[in-house]
């Protein structure tokens, strides 16, 4: 039940197919924590096509072997992108969210990109801010990569904002699911707007 970002990287590293072997399918509030994860080939992509002739030979200690996050994509209805900013599907993608990050032995480090089905269409500066909340709320550091330069730059000076003005994640979860305006100005905007900070 993966969508873009997931399928390229179990294609790209077919080792973490074993996960499958090992866990049923996600429920909504449910998440999977790979660790330790060790590749033995190196995918060679032309166009369309991939094939993992060329073996690798790693020897890493597990303590710098990588760890990945698994959760369920919305199933994002790309030809009405308000439906994203509605309470139900803020509060299921923060949900979901929480639980990828909750565990003890989740990596202090989150980096992630815009994720969900239908990526294009998906609302960049909302999800960075449901992916802030969660990651604030356990201490994770949050290191987040936006489609384009402008929404990353956007993106670090709201943090900056935020944190100035001591804005706590009780309040911004409570703007994300009560204040929010499917309609309005995007997240970053609105989310200026209502702690009353300046700046662009």
């Amino acid at each position: 039940r993966g969508s873009g970002l997931g399928d390229l990287l179990f294609i790209s590293t077919p080792e973490l197919l074993v996960t499958r072997l090992l866990c049923s399918q996600l429920q909504e509030d449910e998440a999977v924590l790979v660790q330790g994860m060790e590749q033995f080939t190196r995918p060679q992509m032309s166009g369309r096509d991939i094939s993992w002739s060329q073996a690798l030979h790693e020897s890493k200690p597990l303590a710098v072997l990588p760890t990945y996050m698994g959760i369920i994509a919305v199933k994002n209805n790309h030809e009405n992108k308000a439906d994203q900013f509605q309470p139900g599907p803020v509060t299921r993608d923060l949900s979901k969210v929480l639980a990828a990050v909750a565990d003890p032995k989740a990596p202090t480090q989150v980096s992630v990109a815009n994720w969900g089905n239908h990526v294009i269409t998906k609302d960049a500066p909302l999800n960075a801010l449901i992916q802030l909340a969660a990651c604030s709320h356990f201490r994770r550091e949050l290191h987040y990569y936006p489609p384009d330069a402008e929404t990353q730059r956007r993106m670090g000076t709201l943090m900056q904002q935020l944190q100035k003005k001591r804005v706590t994640v009780g309040q911004l979860v409570d703007f994300l699911t009560v204040h929010l305006k499917p309609n309005g100005p995007d997240a970053f905007e609105q989310a200026q707007r209502h702690f009353g900070l300046t700046g662009s």
